[in-house]
This record gives structure tokens, C-alpha cells and sequence, in this order.
């Protein structure tokens, strides 16, 4: 059985698609959550005293501290030096810092969404505008 479409004096058959084959169209956003998964995101651990520092190299000088409960965002792994990007954090000053850090201070196993999972939900919305490329390569 054909259906048709009458438009002005035109017959136009309709196509129809088995609803089988039917998909819910999804926004670019909900593809992203549901293909990238936060595996490159990593909380920093075990700082005894002081602050974990941001390097502008591997072994280089100390741009920035991180504490411990920080969310960074892992890029490049050199050694046992990470070149992450600061996502949250106790201390919000930090937020966007690029640079190194000593990996041995960083857990990136098993973090699930930990506290600051809505952070970066909202950060994977949010444009990154730079007024310089940052300090990792990519």
C-alpha cells in the first residue's frame, strides 16, 4: 500500500521509514559524553606539605601550586612529568593553568566522576579562548 502526499495538484509518494530504523537524533554535546570517556582526567594525591607545582617544562620552574583534590586534564606524559590543564580545584585561581607537573602526585585510575564531575560537564560546554597557544603541545 502506497500513501501519497497531495500538494496543490502533485501526487508525492511518502517515503516511510521502518520504525525500527528510527534514531533519536542527539546533540553534538550528548555524543561527546557518551563516546570520550574521562580517562585523561586525573586528581592529585598525596601532598604532604606545601603545594604540588606547575612547571613550565619538565623539571623547569614553578609557574603555580596545586593542592591535593585538584581535577586536571592529562595531555602529555613525559617520564614521570604529566602537562595538564588545571579543570577545578580548592583553589579556583589555578583553573586554567597549563603546564607540568610530577606525575607521582597524580590519581588517574578508577576516578569515576568523583566531586567535580558537573565541572566538567559544564567545562566540555564551555569555549577555551587563549591569547596564546598553551604550554602542551597538541
Amino acid at each position: 500500500m502506497k500513501l501519497f502526499w497531495i500538494f496543490g495538484s502533485l501526487l508525492l509518494p511518502l517515503a516511510l521509514a521502518p520504525i525500527a530504523q528510527a534514531e533519536t537524533p542527539r546533540s553534538d554535546d550528548m555524543q561527546l559524553a557518551l563516546t570520550d570517556p574521562l580517562q585523561n582526567l586525573c586528581i592529585v594525591t598525596n601532598i604532604q606539605q606545601g603545594q604540588l607545582a606547575v612547571r613550565n617544562s619538565p623539571g623547569g620552574q614553578s609557574r603555580a601550586g596545586l593542592d591535593n583534590d585538584n581535577l586536571v586534564e592529562v595531555y602529555q606524559q613525559q617520564g614521570n612529568w604529566s602537562c595538564v590543564r588545571v579543570l577545578s580545584g580548592p583553589n579556583q585561581r589555578v583553573v586554567g593553568i597549563e603546564g607540568w607537573v610530577n606525575s607521582n602526585y597524580l590519581n588517574c585510575e578508577n576516578i569515576g566522576c568523583y566531586r567535580a564531575c558537573d565541572q566538567v560537564i559544564q567545562l566540555r560546554n564551555r569555549v577555551n579562548a587563549r591569547t596564546r597557544p598553551g604550554m602542551c603541545s597538541r
